[in-house]
């Protein structure tokens, strides 16, 4: 029973990491920007990592079998690939946009938030907010540009030269923060 378990989670995250890697990207049309994401925590995976690493450690005494050793140790590889490997990636298309797999189309996005390091929210007409924090912050900029040029938000240049603006004075007054609680 355990042995299909894994072996059918497996066969599945194998078929999802293909998709995630390979197909996404293809699917609706052309991709015009691809971002990548910040990671989130990196403990949840050493929390799985240390749970597969104990259920191996419990069963050897026991003379568990090669196959169930076999698939927990490539459950285990799958943990690192998935937390340590993987990025997460924000694919801007034509009509739309994939985040966290899901294909939305630019109609439903309401307003655009911009904040400091890379952050930027986006609120949906359901009001549902969708954080992303891009890996470099430039990114951002980049992103905004797209949608402004394509005409997919319809917001001011100037309103949108002045987010850029307090963000990057929010980023500059935080570093100069810093520096001041260092030298006292």
């Amino acid at each position: 029973m355990i042995n299909t378990a894994l072996l059918v989670f497996i066969i599945l995250y194998f078929l999802y990491a293909f998709y995630d890697q390979f197909l996404m990207e293809k699917r609706f049309g052309e991709t015009i920007l691809k971002v990548r994401l910040r990671r989130k925590s990196k403990i949840e995976g050493i929390i799985m990592l240390a749970l597969v690493g104990v259920a191996i450690y419990q069963a050897l005494p026991q003379g568990i079998e090669p196959y169930t050793m076999f698939l927990l140790v490539m459950f285990g590889i799958l943990m690192i690939y998935h937390f340590f490997i993987r990025y997460p990636v924000f694919i801007l298309k034509k009509e739309g946009f994939f985040l966290n797999n899901l294909y939305l189309q630019y109609a439903y996005i309401n307003t655009i938030n911009i904040g400091e390091k890379g952050f930027l929210q986006l609120v949906l007409k359901n009001r549902k907010a969708v954080p992303l924090v891009a890996e470099n912050p430039k990114d951002v900029e980049k992103i905004l540009q797209y949608l402004t040029d394509s005409g997919r938000i319809s917001q001011d240049q100037n309103a949108l030269e002045q987010a850029k603006q307090q963000a990057k004075q929010k980023s500059t007054a935080n570093k100069s923060e810093k520096t001041n609680k260092k030298g006292k």
